[in-house]
């Protein structure tokens, strides 16, 4: 047991990303400790086993690790996982940077695949 006491319940909100992530971080296994919380929210996320490794307003940094359960048939980094990183990373940051009373949809995501994906993987999203 962690001992966090963190609720991701914030009034009518679905969860207050910022405020949890920067109460999680505190303790140890903090990181780890939010990155499983937002993917009860979201258990797709899951699949990749995601580290939340930076979240401010404007800046999210969303890793995962090179695993086989993410691995295409020739041993490299499926190209879905990677867009569920990007995905996530997105959601991370407009989620600690959107105003409480506004929601949003993702609308589309394009694809380019330029190399084969290797090793642990980091996206990191910013907004204006």
């Amino acid at each position: 047991a962690l001992g966090l006491h963190c609720n991701p319940i914030v009034g009518d909100r679905a969860m207050n990303v910022l405020k949890l992530y920067q109460t999680c971080v505190a303790y140890p296994m903090g990181k780890q400790a939010f990155s499983l919380m937002f993917c009860m929210k979201a258990p797709y996320f899951w699949t990749i086993r995601p580290l939340v490794e930076e979240l401010k307003p404007g800046k999210s940094v969303v890793s995962m690790p090179h695993r086989r359960m993410t691995c295409n048939h020739i041993g490299t980094q499926h190209a879905i996982a990677c867009c569920n990183l990007v995905e996530m990373a997105m959601g991370c940051v407009v989620e600690a940077s959107l105003p409480k009373h506004l929601r949003w949809l993702p609308r589309g995501m394009e694809v380019e695949y330029k190399a084969k994906a290797v090793g642990t993987l980091t996206a990191t999203s910013e907004i204006d």
